[in-house]
């Protein structure tokens, strides 16, 4: 997670997690739950198209949420990584 942007977006998205205050653990979670994405993408992507550029790598450790939920879902029907 890159941003408090993307922590109000986390919030508007998952509100059944109220025992977690705004604060440093909410953020701790909502970036565990983006690496947690990021990673799993990583692993996709590989899996689809075989090493990644470190392009591609930065780009996927930089995304907030949003962008990492559209690209999953492009993997299903996308023909390269570009």
């Amino acid at each position: 997670m890159s941003s408090k942007k993307d922590l109000f977006r986390y919030n508007q998205k998952h509100p059944y997690i109220p025992h977690l205050k705004e604060g440093a653990l909410r953020v701790f979670w909502v970036k565990g739950v983006v690496t947690g994405e990021a990673k799993l993408l990583k692993k996709l992507l590989e899996k689809r198209f075989g090493a990644l550029p470190s392009w591609a790598i930065t780009k996927l450790e930089s995304a907030a949420e949003e962008e990492l939920e559209t690209w999953g879902e492009s993997i299903l029907t996308g023909d390269t990584t570009h």
